[in-house]
């Protein structure tokens, strides 16, 4: 990257309004954040729409960027709560919204052009050709999924021009790939691309002799935690627009610690302007009589606020060679010393055991503190230091060094030997700023005043929900009884009383008046009238009018909004409505017909399967294995049914092997529906719809439903993609809605063989098949690996 580029653009969570404040404090350039509502990150804190507005106008003073997440799947009857939510938004302009759901992305490109759109990790575009296609419906900036490695980012960049492209770079890693994951959904209905994610993944999975390898219990699913610190100049150098950390269930500590940690990376990359960052007292960092970098001292504060196990995922290698740490699942902090002896208290009032600890880090009073107490399962001892003395002199310490010999008072005995662990500090706790201390973003809406026959005339000039600046629309309110105006005793007297209509109190919008030329008129003025600004009216009457005016103008926007919603939303599923009774009806409609616009009846998902002799259900789609093994396709009501895999190792590979195999059943005069169960299918339809009609008579040819891992959950979503494709026969709810098919729990391209059997490498002459079969809280559960790909499925 030249010195005329600037560095990317470094994104904190702020699943809190301290969080975003911390965030920027660390040095983020932006915070991401959702509300109540649609927010993949439904049990985070997340803010109001006044917090929301007070963030915003912070941000803005500091030249900071703001995104919202709107990145959950929405039903039918919330699409008109999300439209109304992005009319507020329109109002309050982010910077970008991030969506998954195409329908959200067809209601704000229709009837939001204001507002740009990020395309969430959660949407799993997987390839440069979707990435492309993204941008022709509106997407300006795609969130990469984590599993994209260096060279697959340099290659999105290189083949998409004029796109932006997020990275991840730390936080929690997910075992399933995003937008695959459907494990909380169906197993205990609390679907994770709904932002109701239980985390099945960090739960403790006994093996069973099912096992063609035998293997241990262990957290087999939860992943270490993403850190890409010791490779920003690599993504740096690649062109990536923004570098982005996971974390809005975070506290302030971490999304501060977390960000300077970056910041500081980031500014002492050859790229960046200026100089290096200056270096940090060592007693920030816990590092001896040496006086570490400002990067180090931040990351060891990072990694006190919040870390697993570290990884770099994928991005050296497609599978995550150290992706998981099967022996625990929680945050681990820092190695601060080890025990060197333990004894039980003896002493009136005291109950536990004191350790004896040789230090190997900085240790403070109300520090936390852990350790193992047992291995299988791990749990960890978890404890406050409330009292700490010198294991030589016995006095009192309120802080102990490296190197030093403390005696601490624990819950549990720890055998000699046993590491301890730092995981809070003290020094590091933030004050929690009240969102009262700093003033709310404001709506400005014009207002010129006239005054016709002792009536007060307001001429409103509103800006439009749109979100596009510029647009307005204009309203008129008018007082509802004839008011005492007289002529002020100065000149300019009403003019100078102006501002008292600029004083918005709680509302979200200012008013800024300006005066009519024209004269006023009324009773107690001069025939011919005067100028309005020379009138005068009683304070408390002034007052009362502005009151008045205030609310007259609140239910204007309101109105002006909800009505500018179901506009929207019946424009985004294709729906009329001539009043507002009858919305819900026509909606109703458009849902129903939007699902099944052919007049096709979907067979059962359950019947679109393929015998699979390690699945008494059947393997649900066509794996590269399934091809390459020639198995028969399912046949119902005089079709061939296609379902695609919706996560392969090379996509390429297999799109020769779904092509050959379509030709081959086309040329025999079959007619084959070809199931789109990821975004990336659609380009690769498109092409090879182009492609057979060159050679195949239009009877022949394929045709297209969308399957439930595509996840179209209301009837906007399945017009957008009926528009990309040109034709959809019908679509298939999104997987944990199902009544008569369970899909697999987990996709996931971290191949449990590798990290289950053989430390994250992989096998000699690997066959890249592989199942062990597993019980857990929810069930039992069978993991297949296919050509590097784990899927996890339930067993009834």
């Amino acid at each position: 990257m030249d010195q005329a580029r600037k560095l990317p653009e470094l994104l904190l969570p702020a699943g809190s309004f301290d969080s975003g404040l911390a965030a920027f404090e660390g040095g983020a350039d932006a915070v991401y954040l959702g509300f109540s509502s649609f927010s993949a990150r439904a049990q985070a804190r997340n803010l109001g729409p006044e917090e929301y507005r007070r963030l915003l106008a912070h941000a803005r003073g500091l030249g900071r960027k703001v995104y919202v997440a709107l990145n959950t799947l929405v039903f039918d009857d919330e699409l008109q709560a999300v439209a109304e939510l992005a009319s507020f938004l329109a109002h309050f302009r982010p910077d970008a919204v991030i969506v998954q759901d195409w329908g959200i992305v067809r209601l704000l490109c229709q009837a939001y052009p204001g507002l740009s759109i990020h395309a969430s990790t959660q949407m799993a575009i997987q390839t440069a050709e979707a990435a492309a296609l993204a941008g022709t419906q509106g997407i300006s900036r795609i969130v990469l999924p984590r599993e994209t490695g260096l060279a697959g980012i340099r290659d999105f960049i290189a083949r998409t021009p004029g796109m932006e492209f997020e990275v991840f770079i730390h936080g929690a890693l997910c075992y399933s790939y995003s937008g695959l994951c459907h494990a909380s959904g169906v197993l205990l209905g609390r679907s994770g691309n709904r932002g109701q994610c239980a985390q099945i993944c960090r739960s403790w999975f006994e093996r069973s002799d099912r096992d063609e390898r035998g293997g241990q219990p262990g957290y087999w699913f939860s992943c270490r935690d993403l850190d890409l610190s010791g490779s920003i100049g690599e993504l740096v150098r690649a062109g990536v627009s923004s570098l982005k950390v996971e974390g809005r269930m975070k506290s302030p500590e971490y999304c501060h610690a977390v960000a300077r940690m970056y910041r500081t990376a980031l500014d002492s990359t050859p790229d960046a302007p200026g100089k290096m960052s200056p270096a940090a007292p060592a007693a920030q960092a816990g590092g001896g009589n040496n006086f570490p970098t400002a990067h180090e001292a931040a990351k060891s504060e990072a990694r006190l606020a919040f870390s697993r196990a570290p990884t770099e995922g994928y991005l050296g290698f497609h599978a995550g060679e150290d992706l998981i740490d099967a022996a625990y699942p929680g945050h681990r902090g820092l190695p601060v010393g080890t025990v060197m002896a333990s004894r039980p208290v003896s002493r009136p009032g005291l109950a536990g055991f004191e350790l004896e600890i040789a230090l190997s880090g900085i240790l403070g009073l109300r520090d936390g503190l852990m350790f193992f107490s047992r291995p299988s399962p791990a749990e960890p001892e978890k404890f406050g230091v409330h009292q700490m003395r010198d294991a030589q002199t016995g006095r009192p310490l309120a802080k102990a060094l490296p190197g030093d010999r403390v005696i601490i008072l624990a819950p549990a005995a720890a055998a000699p030997g046993t590491e301890i662990s730092r995981i809070s500090a003290r020094y590091l706790d933030r004050k929690e700023h009240a969102p009262e201390e700093f003033p709310p973003a404001l709506m400005a809406i014009g207002m010129r005043i006239s005054v016709r026959d002792g009536l007060f005339r307001a001429d409103l000039r509103i800006p439009a929900c749109t979100g596009l600046p510029g647009q307005e629309l204009c309203s008129t309110v008018v007082s509802d009884e004839i008011l005492p105006f007289e002529r002020a005793s100065s000149p300019q007297g009403f003019a100078r009383a102006l501002s008292v209509f600029a004083q918005s109190g709680a509302k979200e919008f200012r008013l800024l008046p300006d005066l009519d030329t024209d004269p006023a008129t009324g009773p107690g003025l001069p025939p011919q009238g005067i100028s309005v600004a020379d009138l005068f009216l009683p304070p408390s009457r002034l007052k009362a009018v502005k009151k008045a005016l205030y609310e007259d103008c609140s239910r204007i926007v309101e109105s002006m909004r909800k009505r500018h919603a179901l506009e929207s939303v019946a424009s985004a599923v294709g729906a009329e409505f001539a009043s507002e009774a009858d919305f819900a009806k026509a909606l109703a409609a458009a849902s129903v017909t939007g699902f099944a616009a052919s007049g096709m009846e979907p067979p059962p998902r359950s019947s679109l399967v393929f015998p699979y002799d390690r699945l008494p259900q059947g393997m649900p789609y066509a794996t590269p294995r399934v091809l390459e093994s020639r198995i028969p396709l399912p046949e119902y009501s005089g079709f061939l049914w296609l379902p695609l895999a919706p996560l392969v190792r090379d996509f390429a590979a297999y799109a020769e092997l779904v092509t050959s195999r379509i030709e081959a059943e086309s040329a025999s005069g079959k007619r084959v529906m070809l199931g789109l169960s990821a975004f990336h299918h659609i380009p690769f339809a498109l092409d090879l719809a182009r492609s057979i009609a060159r050679a195949v008579p239009e009877p022949g040819r394929p045709g297209f439903f969308a399957d439930t891992t595509l996840n179209l959950a209301n009837a906007a979503s399945v017009l957008a993609v009926r528009e990309m494709l040109g034709s959809l026969a019908f679509a298939y709810p999104p997987a944990e809605l199902s009544r008569d098919y369970t899909p697999p729990l987990f996709h996931s391209m971290g191949c449990l063989l590798r990290h289950s059997r053989n430390g994250g490498r992989c096998p000699e002459n690997c066959s890249r098949e592989w199942l062990a079969d597993y019980s857990g809280r929810s069930g039992r559960f069978r993991a297949i690996v296919e050509d590097c790909v784990t899927m996890v499925f339930l067993l009834r």
